[in-house]
């Protein structure tokens, strides 16, 4: 059920009780080492940016099964405060972690008595809202800067969207990149980075990653951001 058992060039349905050749070779794939792929998401942007997640307090917004802060644990970050509007979805894994604190809430509503420590670094990956719905609630709850998954689906408008969700030009891309940064500045913060995500999304939308400085001025330029926008065919 989990995939990691593997017969290469056996053609048939591949399931327990399935019959096979005594002759077949049979691999086990070894498990896959985060409780989900946005874990290969985050590795993008921590590589890319030189940020050490050594020893720090994570803010984790939207963090739906768990990918970013699973990331940052293994990655010896010290404590997670993982929001979301439900918990139920968080891996038992990470529910059980010690380390992990998980608050119910829409992050859009985040107050600063919702945080039990200061948060060094706040990740984000948000889905169906546009992450400019979430940062004024950021810029009052907390003072760190922020690292978000940018997902164009969720920040384009209506005809920007391809079939299936999916936005499928780089200028596209290139458009609602400027238009972020753009929005970005008036809510408080600054793009200090950008970059590719490490994988795509589920349906294919080439992502990206900002990170954002509180109270700074944008260290990214426009034709940085279109730039980027075209390097994802």
């Amino acid at each position: 059920m989990a995939g990691e058992v593997q017969t290469p060039g056996y053609q048939g349905p591949l399931k327990a009780g399935t019959r096979i050749p005594d002759t077949q070779e049979i691999l086990i794939r070894e498990p896959f080492p985060f409780v989900s792929r946005g874990a290969l998401k985050l590795a993008a942007p921590i590589s890319a940016f030189g940020l050490s997640l050594e020893g720090v307090s994570l803010l984790d917004v939207g963090i739906s099964t768990g990918g970013f802060s699973d990331f940052a644990l293994q990655a010896g970050a010290k404590r997670v405060l993982g929001v979301d509007v439900t918990i139920h979805q968080v891996d038992r894994k990470l529910q059980e972690d010690p380390r992990v604190t998980l608050v119910r809430k829409n992050a859009r509503h985040l107050l600063p008595e919702d945080l039990p420590w200061p948060p060094d670094l706040a990740v984000m990956d948000l889905s169906f809202i546009s992450i400019l719905l979430v940062l004024p609630a950021l810029s009052t709850a907390t003072s760190c800067p922020v690292l978000s998954l940018i997902k164009p689906q969720f920040e384009a408008e209506r005809h920007e969207i391809g079939r299936g969700g999916i936005v499928r030009t780089s200028e596209i891309r290139a458009r609602i990149l400027s238009r972020l940064r753009e929005a970005i500045s008036p809510l408080g913060y600054g793009i200090s980075a950008a970059c590719l995500a490490g994988i795509r999304g589920q349906k294919g939308n080439q992502e990206f990653f900002f990170l954002m400085t509180p109270h700074a001025p944008h260290s990214v330029s426009q034709e940085s951001l279109h730039e980027l926008a075209f390097q994802s065919p």
